[in-house]
């Protein structure tokens, strides 16, 4: 029987920062030996290694022998402790193994003491950026494609980071062309081409058993965790590592840096050296890197500020910089709900403090977070990113499940995890910017959020949507799953039917094109127009093409099912003109000097690439909202939860406008039910002269 914990630990004392660091001293019987000794972060503190890793299954235990005593440790901590020695021995070649000490949470804490692991969390700042070394276990699942894909980064980061060096003032601004990939054909052909496949991987995505493998690296359940995320932001120095391979952080960060520069700025067909599949699935899809991104973009913040003690909260721009951080750990994972605020402690530097007894209820800490947020600095120069009801953006009825006793404004930062990434999405506007400039009125109190500001819609009709194929990992036609483009050209066609033009003066399709793309801002030009045809053709045409056995190369057929789709006859129904027609006037047309590029723009629609790029566009955003309409004929998107009936209001304080629902009929209290986008009240339309006060619960 394995000892209780209390069996080998000693009370750490907080006003000495102590913590407690492991040495492996041996092996007995297949189990690893181990000592703890209890060190001071600011008294004499040894050289350490900390231990970045994923805890994995709670049930997969093995036992360790630790101060004599025999106790249980993860499965996953334990292959990591069997490999350490050897990658810390690589790093410091002239050290002896036995000097080398570890910090590890899951031995290190005591787990049992709710004490220990709150005063513990708010050391994570200064305990990791005190480690000379953090390893990252990646895990021992399928190690020898993640051994490849660890080698295939130390290999061609250096030549990704010698791509920016080369260039003019080591910037990537300007086009990108082959030139700037030779090195790769002539250094590594064998990542250029398509391959035989593993037979034990026949759905790789990229063609080539390399690139597959590194599309398996950066799907490990390592880059989902929240605290990771947090520790390899900390991380002077980060070495990711596999039972046999190991690898810089930074070789990665190099490449997925290329990659995002690479879709900004290159113009054209892949290069003539790299095969079209694997050119769209590893240069053309930053999402698929998105989880690296956001890691270097903390970890340039916290180098740029420094002073890890103060985390990132101190610069002038501290809440937005604090909101990005917080919306970024909420698409990640989290065993206790309570960690999407302690977890992140580390690196925001809330004036928090963690308490993980059951008394208090796990979204505490998230309003918490909220009192909190809304005492940093606000940004002393104009930010387009900023306001001051921001944290709405990550809360509402219409979009997540609120228990009991949970205010309906308060971020629901476990929800954000739940559901695809288009829930919340992210939304710019500046719906506000009319009324008296200064501060948001707002007050915070137990569990309710006083502001002000108009009701200025009422919702009348909330369209039906099904929800998108999540099971598609490539999402490249993420209107096609579930009859949603066919559900989103019946909207259309009955909208255009209903109504001339919109409230706004706006031609019914243009409307949509603004609305369906959150495109509130461009002007009139030929930019928009050319977006609203390629976003309508690309909706009719994908609704057509899902009643085809394949995607069809013949588009005659294509005029008569939208002709009798649309309610429009048939003998004179041409699916062009129709989108042309209603789409803009022939003078916005002659103004923008759109007409003579039509011939062009109509001949680039035989090419299934133009119409899944348009769909993508869209894609994220129909995931978490859906089209509504007003009393007033008024167009927008809303959260899947919202209702007719519920209330469009132009917050002082919020960039977009929110959605509010009446308490239990005539009431001065409302229920936050989402942000949302209206047409015609996104760039400071409204004219505050009747402000009200709303009581959110």
């Amino acid at each position: 029987m394995d000892a209780p914990p209390h069996a080998v630990y000693q009370p750490l004392d907080s006003s000495r920062n102590e913590i407690r660091l492991l040495s492996i001293t041996g092996e007995v019987e297949g189990r690893l030996t181990c000592h703890l000794e209890t060190v001071s972060l600011t008294e004499n503190t040894p050289s350490f290694t900390a231990l970045s890793y994923v805890w994995g299954h709670l049930q997969l235990t093995d036992g360790i022998i630790l101060e004599g005593i025999k106790v249980s440790i993860t499965s996953s901590l334990n292959a990591a402790l069997k490999s350490v020695t050897r990658h810390w021995q690589a790093e410091f070649r002239d050290r002896d193994p036995a000097t080398l000490r570890l910090w590890a949470d899951g031995i290190c804490i005591n787990q049992r003491d709710n004490d220990e692991r709150a005063s513990q969390v708010q050391l994570m700042a200064t305990l990791y950026a005190s480690a000379e070394l953090v390893i990252g276990w990646l895990g021992t699942t399928e190690p020898g494609r993640v051994a490849k894909a660890l080698e295939c980064v130390a290999d061609i980061g250096p030549w990704f980071h010698s791509m920016k060096a080369m260039r003019p003032a080591g910037e990537w601004e300007g086009q990108i062309t082959e030139k700037d990939l030779a090195w790769l054909n002539f250094l590594f052909p064998h990542l250029c081409d398509l391959e035989p496949v593993d037979a034990e991987h026949p759905a790789a995505g990229p063609g080539n058993t390399t690139w597959s493998a590194i599309c398996f690296l950066l799907d490990l359940p390592y880059w989902h965790r929240i605290w990771i995320f947090q520790e390899a932001v900390l991380a002077d120095r980060l070495l990711l590592a596999s039972p046999s391979a190991a690898t810089p952080y930074t070789m990665l960060e190099h490449i997925a840096d290329a990659v995002r520069q690479i879709d900004r700025w290159w113009v054209g067909h892949a290069p003539s050296f790299i095969h079209p599949r694997i050119w769209r699935t590893m240069f053309r899809s930053p999402p698929r890197w998105e989880k690296v991104y956001i890691i270097q973009h903390a970890r340039n913040r916290r180098l740029a500020f420094g002073d890890t003690s103060q985390a990132l909260g101190l610069p002038e721009n501290a809440r937005t910089t604090v909101y990005d951080l917080a919306y970024a750990a909420a698409k990640l994972q989290a065993t206790n709900k309570k960690d999407y605020v302690y977890g992140m402690l580390g690196v925001t530097g809330l004036s928090i403090n963690p308490d993980y007894s059951d008394d208090k209820p796990y979204y505490g800490p998230w309003m918490e977070w909220v009192k909190a947020w809304t005492k940093l600095p606000a940004p002393s120069t104009p930010d387009p990113q900023f306001c001051e009801l921001k944290f709405l953006f990550m809360a509402g009825v219409g979009f997540f499940d609120y228990p009991s006793g949970c205010s309906t404004w308060v971020p629901h930062f476990s929800g954000i995890a739940e559901k695809p990434p288009g829930t919340p999405p992210w939304l710019l506007g500046k719906a506000d910017s009319s009324f008296e400039p200064g501060p948001a009125l707002l007050e915070l109190g137990d569990g309710w959020l006083r502001v002000s500001g108009q009701a200025v819609q009422r919702i009348s009709r909330v369209v039906s949507l099904p929800l998108p194929d999540s099971t598609n990992p490539e999402r490249s036609l993420p209107l096609n799953s579930s009859g949603i483009s066919t559900a989103l050209m019946l909207f259309i066609g009955q909208f255009v039917s209903q109504n001339c033009q919109h409230p706004s003066g706006t031609p019914p399709l243009l409307a949509l094109t603004r609305v369906f793309l959150c495109d509130f801002a461009t002007p009139l030009s030929d930019v928009l127009f050319f977006k609203g045809y390629r976003t309508m053709l690309a909706i009719l045409i994908s609704a057509w093409a899902t009643t085809q056995p394949t995607y069809p190369t013949d588009f005659s057929n294509l005029d008569g099912f939208l002709a009798e789709k649309l309610g429009e006859p048939e003998s004179t129904f041409n699916t062009i003109e129709w989108v042309l027609r209603n789409l803009w006037t022939s003078s916005e047309a002659r103004q923008t000097k759109f007409e003579p590029k039509l011939e062009w723009f109509k001949l680039s629609w035989d090419d299934s690439d133009h119409i899944l790029g348009s769909l993508g566009e869209i894609g994220y955003l129909i995931e978490g909202m859906v089209p509504f309409e007003t009393d007033d004929g008024h167009l927008g998107m809303c959260p899947r939860g919202a209702q007719a009936g519920d209330l469009v209001c132009v917050l002082h304080g919020s960039s977009v406008p929110i959605i509010l629902r009446p308490v239990g009929g005539p009431s001065t209290q409302y229920h936050h039910v989402g942000l949302c986008s209206l047409l015609g009240f996104m760039n400071g339309e409204t004219h505050p002269s009747d402000l009200r006060r709303f009581v959110i619960v």
